[in-house]
Parts: C-alpha cells; structure tokens; sequence
C-alpha cells in the first residue's frame, strides 16, 4: 500500500469535518433569521451587508482543494487496498460527490440571489429562497456527515490492518 494513504485519509477526514461543520454553523444560525416570522425583507436586508463583507465562501476556499485533491489522491492509490476498503473508499466519495452536486445548486442557484443580489422586496420571494437554501443545506450536512464517516472508517481500518502505516 502507498506510505501516503493514511495522511491523505486524515486529511480528507479533516476538511470533510470543517465543510461540515460550517454547513452546520449556517444551518442553526445564518439562514432562520430569514424564515422566522413574517419579516423577511427586514432580515435579508440585515444580512446583506454581512454577507457582502464577509463572504462565506472565504471560509470554504481554504479547505477546497485538499478536500477535492484528497479523495482523488485516495482514487489513484486504491489499487492495493483490500476490497471492503476500496468499498469504504467508493461510499465515501459518493457522499462527497453528492456533497459537491448540492454545493453547486445552492452556489449557483440561491446564493447569488438571496446573499449577493440587489435587495428582494417580495417576502414570499426571500422566505421560498431561503426554505431551499435551508433544505439544500440540510441535504449537504447529511452528504458530508456521510462521506466524514465513511473516510473515518476507511482511516481506522487501514490504520489498522496496514503493516506499513505509517510509513
């Protein structure tokens, strides 16, 4: 087995808990300010400028490529792994890959229009973007908690049974 399996495991369990957990932090306190009550333009426009100062996705940036390089870096490597692990390997890249799909659908699809579009005066409008964003959010810390998993699990079995580790 590669010497560089088990750090690139840890890495990739390391960014895949940080996506977690600020998919976690904006589901419990950024976006219910938006649904609660029926004052939604009021509580997007305090939030606008939040988000216009500090974008989230700096947050995000730090961690995106060792968590796309990492489980790539695991694919290319796969080849000496046992086949229970290369499974471990395969679901958690399924997580991962349904992680990244919802990422971009809410990037590309609510962000842009609920956190950095000019101010929306409809609150009927504010309150079914934020519902979708807090749904595709959901989807997305249940798809990173899954994929979190499933490295963990494919770390400490190859922590494990690797005579190798760490080399």
């Amino acid at each position: 087995m590669h010497a560089r399996i088990g750090p690139t495991a840890g890495t990739a369990i390391l960014c895949h808990a940080w996506f977690f957990f600020g998919f976690l932090y904006e589901e419990i306190v950024d976006v219910p300010n938006m649904m609660m009550g029926a004052h939604a333009v009021e509580a997007q426009s305090l939030w606008d400028p939040y988000h216009s100062v500090t974008n989230p996705v700096f947050y995000y940036a730090i961690v995106a490529v060792p968590a796309l390089g990492s489980p790539a870096f695991l694919w290319l490597k796969r080849g000496g792994l046992s086949p229970a692990n290369q499974t471990r390997l395969r679901l958690a890249t399924y997580g991962h890959l349904a992680m990244a799909a919802l990422t971009f659908v809410a990037v590309t699809q609510i962000n842009g229009t609920l956190y950095f579009g000019p101010p929306i005066n409809d609150p009927a409008r504010v309150d079914t973007l934020a519902w979708a964003w807090f749904g595709v959010n959901a989807l997305r810390i249940g798809a990173t908690a899954f994929a979190t998993v499933k490295l963990i699990d494919f770390y400490l079995n190859i922590r494990d049974t690797s005579t190798r580790y760490p080399a």
